[in-house]
């Protein structure tokens, strides 16, 4: 039942949460840094040209996860793109909500997930943004039943 219930607040969460693509522009050098989190959660961001992308990893789980909410944070001059879940995740319901310079995401598994890469979510940059400027202010994770 309260897997249901999760399920039913994401697909929610969802559809309040469809955001189109937004235009970015200018040159960046290529970088790649990690930043870890509470709950050993990570984000492992590459920069090239005018396009972030962030992988959202999960480590140490040590039950199978039905779900999965995370607070990004990312910098002025990066736009909000796209998210998928990738990964161990690969298949799961995933939204986001991007409110200033925050994007929450929610990502729903009815056979779980484990340790691993769970989410790649894509920015446009502009300016002096690098990969350090992004990072995991919170995590929560729900085991499956």
């Amino acid at each position: 039942m309260q897997i249901l219930k999760l399920f039913l607040v994401l697909v929610g969460i969802l559809l309040l949460a469809i955001s189109g693509c937004s235009s970015g522009g200018g040159e960046k050098n290529s970088g790649v840094s990690s930043s870890l989190q509470t709950n050993g959660a990570s984000v492992n961001t590459t920069i090239s040209a005018s396009q972030a992308v962030c992988k959202i990893t999960v480590s140490g789980v040590t039950a199978t996860i039905c779900g999965l909410d995370a607070t990004l944070k990312f910098p002025a001059g990066a736009t909000f793109n796209s998210i998928v879940s990738s990964g161990v995740a690969n298949g799961s319901l995933v939204s986001a909500n991007p409110q200033g310079n925050n994007l929450t995401l929610a990502l729903a598994s009815g056979t779980g997930f484990a340790s691993g890469e769970v989410a790649t979510i894509t920015f446009n940059v502009a300016g002096s943004v690098q990969p350090a400027d992004f990072s995991i202010t919170s995590i929560t994770q729900h085991n499956c039943p």
